[in-house]
């Protein structure tokens, strides 16, 4: 302590700080249309992926000479390498419970990626055996040799490559840091952690203070005193930094006074902190004077090391060689007086540095732990360290990217913000890219052997896997088009078949005898011996058990290598930037490049059409939000939302439907858009949102599976022309019918496909109508933020019957084909009302559970209360059959199980199709909706609704339900007719049916709404009705017109006279009238200029000159 004293004044013997002059920053030399993985090859070279591929490589083959792990092991290639390497990005991006589910379309929506890059079963395979090092190393590691021995052999050629790339890319800056950095935890099989983290390997990393780049990283496995700890770590990571005037931030393990005097003598400036009172400092140092108030400091000087007390919102110690003695400056804190102001206090400048640069470890292990790597196991230590050595690669590649393109960044990079998930994004597409390069070359090798493997099993063909190949150099015939009598030729085909065959899927699955919609992808194929065992999701096998398939029954566990179709056709992937703005990226393909499938009828050119004086100007982007809006949530919401006139919204859509039909633009067609038109009724069905965000999204995920070969484009207009030429628009709830809904070609043979398939097996087994039910579920939600803010008056939209959230009460509702309603199971998520305990009505159910029920808790409940029950009662052995759609849990192993358990035979409804073919969606869901809807807005319009809470909510839902299932026990004509409608039930439609279908269901819901609501007549919300009502309006006008004429022509006897001589007669008035009519509804459009702006909209359409509609 006699040698620490008090600092000198400044100009005497005081501490010189010498300026840093070297140049720092990147210094790499790429050019400016380098890309992720340009960057990414700088830091992790092609050199270390071959190290890794040769190692993996032995060490699988030792493997196999030793008899352990995976005999079918097939040499991995550098390429593969960087495929599994971005896979593995990927996964980071998008946690899923399983790596499985990344190969699944049902789980993953961009699995097509991984699909074309490799196997679940390669990935695993690399998994389990990549090495970095020589086996032999590991061998002795394992049996572990004596102390002496180096346990970092192993990763020494790895470390080697890498440090030199890291020192290389990157010129250190003037203020650098020193820290630890801890790895992955280890996990178990099941995803736990597991030992002890102090346990790991210490990492040391020399990091940039500012941007967080790991210039050096130093891997300690010693077991050192706390105080000779700095000089093991320090030296080897300053190497090459001498005399160069660096300022160096150590972690408080790691000082000391020899070792910042050490550092000085080499020419490198260190500073450290630590907290009271450590051992760093001499104990008198620490004694001598009390800190009293924030912002107090006390500084001893020892030659040139400085030590530093100061008081923050608590005492800290700091030793430095970096700072001059005192030089305060002044920070902001709170006040220890007075409540919610700031105060200041003096920061003397040795912590003013510090607190500046101490932090380049800590923004290094931030990148680190942002979407790391997933789908890897970490059940060792060196995997672990292995891991983090490429993650730490790739956050280098970020920072040398964002530092060197700052100024200029890449297109890619959206509004010049670079962010870490968007290059690691676009980073793991690339690398897989190379994976898919390699699998298509090894593909081409083994196309050579084909005629090899044909000979070796020719003995059993079934064996082969049939699947679409580049199969000759000239274009011959499409062996399936021509059985049809058409002319297309084609260079690719079977491999097997030798057949040659159309490039779209469904003429290979066609030819093969499966479905032509078939959701397998040629290139893969099929191996025939697999398929004759399976059965697959989109065909009903008539020798099926009564027991359930599973959707993937058909996939063959084992892919093949995916096969490119050509340099010619093998399009980028291209990621579609702002979603839900009028962008031209995507490029529009004409229907004249898209070949017409095999089942589709000729197409004819549209006729020419007279010229009519018709608005020749489009819909501004502007209009087109608002009819957007209208179409996915009802004109009436949109009305509300928007501030704007719903007969506005009405002209605006007949204006977009009559410039298709003058277009001549008729309903698209291809599997992209058969497959956004089941997305959409899908999101229909489960009672999700469907908005403009969503839309955009799900278009631009099937326009990139598609290859960008459909004909999408992700706008305004593209969006209200697809939702209005499929009927995708909003329906007014229990009020529109919709078993004649029309579908796509797709859908509607797997809609003829079940009725057949429920029928047979109805008939098979002579199952009665009180052995066939159908079950569905209504969620209502509620938003509980509206229910209890007492300053929103209007309380209607708090009950939704749409959202993402859990709901609040989930209704099971099923009923059987006889017309026998069965009870209702009434899930609530809280605590089970009081009130609702006794009293409750027979035909009602009532569950709760405060944090909510799963939803297989929700089924097992439903099966056994209600459906298991119900067959106990039948007292017999004849089995069931259950209709019910494919959502919520319904397909899931359990739930099949146990109704199979019971004999019941699940008959899952396929997606977007139970507008036509569920029972109760017939007419008492829909009108139960509608019901349950109109006594809440009854209940908010007379006030009601205010001071109602959740739980008051839960008892009005019950005793109005209880109220609608009361009429429904006696009337079970309603729900017998629903299922005739269907037409599951064989021979009763046909029989009972004498109007059309749209009219019978029409009128049911008619009945039964008018029986629940009153004769009250609710005006039109959804553009259906509203052609409907136009449409009868006419023919009644029409009617009422013919009548007169003929009434008044007999009385004068005068029919020919008048038809010859009259000047203007009543079919030309009324299209006058008709022409009026028009004029006026285009004239309603000038209103856009007195309507408030769109929430979130910048975007403006052209402009309108019109006049009132006054």
């Amino acid at each position: 302590m006699e040698n620490w004293r008090e600092p000198l004044l400044r100009g005497t013997d005081s501490i010189t700080i010498l300026d840093f002059t070297e140049s720092c920053g990147p210094r790499q030399s790429l050019n400016k249309n380098s890309d992720a993985v340009d960057y990414f090859n700088l830091l992790f070279p092609y050199s270390l992926m071959e190290l890794i591929a040769n190692e993996t490589n032995a060490k699988a083959k030792t493997c196999q000479f030793l008899g352990q792990r995976d005999p079918d092991w097939v040499p991995v290639a550098a390429h593969e390498i960087k495929g599994f390497i971005g896979l593995s990005i990927l996964m980071g991006l998008q946690s899923l419970p399983e790596p499985a589910n990344y190969w699944s379309w049902q789980h993953y929506d961009n699995c097509h990626t991984f699909f074309r890059a490799m196997s679940i079963k390669r990935f695993q395979q690399i998994s389990n055996n990549i090495w970095m090092g020589s086996l032999l190393t590991s061998m002795e590691e394992e049996e572990g040799e004596g102390s002496g021995s180096d346990r970092l052999r192993l990763f020494r050629p790895m470390l080697s490559i890498l440090g030199d790339s890291m020192w290389e890319a990157y010129q250190p800056n003037r203020c650098l840091a020193i820290d630890r950095a801890l790895l992955p935890s280890l996990e178990t099989e099941a995803g736990q952690a597991k030992g002890n983290p102090k346990a790991q390997p210490g990492v040391w990393l020399l990091c940039d203070s500012k941007s967080g780049y790991c210039h050096r990283l130093l891997i300690h496995m010693g077991r050192e005193k706390e105080n000779e700890l700095g000089f093991s770590v320090v030296p080897p990571l300053v190497e090459g930094l001498q005399q160069k005037h660096h300022q160096l931030f150590l972690g408080s393990s790691l000082a000391s006074a020899p070792l910042m005097q050490m550092l000085l003598d080499k020419g490198i400036y260190a500073s450290s902190s630590f907290p009271p009172p450590s051992p760093i400092l001499p104990r008198e140092l620490w004694e001598q004077g009390q800190l009293e108030k924030p912002g107090d400091f006390l500084q001893r000087q020892l030659g040139p090391l400085l030590a530093t007390r100061w008081k923050d919102t608590k005492e800290m110690g700091c030793l430095s060689t970096n700072a001059e003695p005192g030089q305060p400056d002044t920070v902001w804190r709170k006040s220890q007086t007075k409540v919610g102001e700031l105060s200041p206090i003096e920061r003397p400048l040795a912590f003013r540095l510090l607190q500046e640069n101490m932090r380049g470890v800590d923004i290094c292990k931030q990148l680190l732990a942002c979407n790391p790597l997933g789908g890897l196991p970490l059940d060792k230590h060196w995997r672990s360290l292995f891991w983090f050595l490429v993650n730490l690669s790739i956050v280098n590649a970020f920072i040398v990217l964002r530092e060197s393109r700052k100024e200029n960044p890449p297109s890619w990079v959206q509004g010049g913000l670079f962010t870490q998930a968007n290059f690691r994004k676009r980073l793991g597409h690339q690398l897989a890219k190379c994976a898919e390069r390699q699998a298509r070359i090894h593909s081409e090798n083994k196309e050579g052997l084909a005629s090899v493997r044909e000979v070796a099993l020719q003995g059993n063909p079934n064996k082969l896997r049939h699947r679409l190949v580049k199969l000759t150099a000239k274009t011959k015939r499409c062996k399936n088009c021509n059985l049809k009598n058409l002319r297309h030729e084609s260079v690719f085909g079977c491999i097997v078949c030798k057949a040659n065959l159309c490039k779209q899927p469904s003429c290979f699955w066609e030819y093969h005898g499966f479905s032509p919609h078939h959701s397998g992808s040629p290139n893969v194929g099929f191996i025939m011996e697999d398929m004759r065992n399976t059965t697959g999701a989109d065909r009903f096998d008539d020798s099926s058990e009564w027991g359930p398939l599973g959707p993937e029954s058909d996939l063959d566990e084992a892919m093949a290598p995916v096969e490119d179709m050509g340099s010619d056709t093998d399009n980028e992937e291209m990621e579609v930037e702002g979603l839900g703005k009028d962008v031209d990226e995507i490029v529009h393909e004409g229907e004249s490049k898209q070949q017409p499938a095999a089942s589709d009828p000729p197409v004819t050119p549209p006729t020419v059409r007279p010229v009519v004086k018709e608005r020749e100007d489009t819909l501004s982007v502007r209009l087109l939000r608002i009819v957007l809006f209208a179409l996915c949530c009802g004109e009436r919401q949109a009305a509300k939302q928007l501030s704007t006139q719903s007969n506005l919204i009405r002209a605006w859509l007949k204006d977009k439907e009559k410039q298709l039909e003058r277009d001549g633009r008729g309903p698209g067609k291809g599997e992209a858009v058969e497959r956004m038109v089941e997305w959409v009724m899908a999101q229909r069905e489960q009672q999700l949102p469907l908005n403009e965000k969503n839309l955009f999204q799900r278009a631009s995920e099937i326009h990139s599976q598609d290859g960008h070969s459909s004909a999408f484009r992700i706008s305004y207009d593209w969006a209200v022309s697809f939702m209005l030429q499929h009927s995708l628009g909003w329906q007014a709830v229990g009020r529109t019918a919709t078993v004649s809904c029309r579908l796509p070609r797709s859908m509607e043979d797997n809609a003829n496909s079940f009725t057949k398939f429920t029928r047979k097996h109805i008939q098979a087994h002579d199952l009665p109508h009180t052995g066939i039910a159908a079950m569905d579920e209504l969620s209502v939600f509620v938003d509980i933020e509206v229910l209890a803010d007492p300053a929103k008056v209007d309380k209607e939209d708090a009950l939704q019957l749409v959202g993402t959230r859990e709901p609040l009460v989930t209704i099971y509702l099923s009923a059987l084909a006889d017309g026998t309603m069965l009870r209702t199971l009434v899930l609530i998520k809280g605590q089970l009302p009081k009130m609702q305990g006794t009293g409750l009505a027979n035909s009602v159910l009532l569950e709760a559970k405060v944090e909510g029920f799963t939803r297989d808790e929700e089924l097992a409940l439903w099966e056994s209360l209600v459906w298991r029950q119900h067959m106990l009662d039948q007292n017999r052995s004849t089995k069931g059959m259950l209709i019910l759609d494919g959502h919520r849990g319904h397909v899931s192993k359990d739930f099949l199980t146990t109704l199979g358990a019971t004999g019941t035979l699940p008959a899952v409804v396929p997606a977007g199709c139970t507008c036509r073919l569920q029972p109760l969606e017939m007419c008492l869901r829909p009108v139960l909706q509608s019901f349950l809807l109109a006594r809440w807005a009854r209940l908010a319009a007379e006030g009601g609704a205010a001071g109602v809470t959740h739980k008051d909510l839960v008892q009005l839902l019950v005793a109005w339900l209880v109220e609608a299932l009361s009429y429904l026990e006696e009337q079970p004509d309603l729900l017998r007719q629903s299922f005739h409608l269907t037409d599951l039930v064989p021979g009763q439609r046909d029989q009972e049916m004498t109007k059309t279908l749209a009219e019978t269901q029409s009128e049911l819901m008619s009945t039964l709404r008018e029986a629940l609501l009153g004769p009250e007549v609710l005006e039109p919300e959804s553009p259906a009705e509203l052609k409907q009502e136009d449409s009868r309006g006419k023919e009644d006008m029409e009617a009422g017109e013919v009548r007169v004429d003929e009434e008044q022509e007999v009385k004068e006897g005068k029919v020919d006279e008048e038809q010859e001589s009259g000047e203007g007669t009543l079919d030309e008035n009324y299209k006058a009238a008709i022409e009026m009519d028009t004029t006026k509804d285009n004239i309603l459009e000038k209103v856009e200029e007195e309507m408030e702006p769109l929430p979130e909209s910048q975007e403006t359409g052209g402009s309108h000159e019109e006049v009132s509609p006054s």
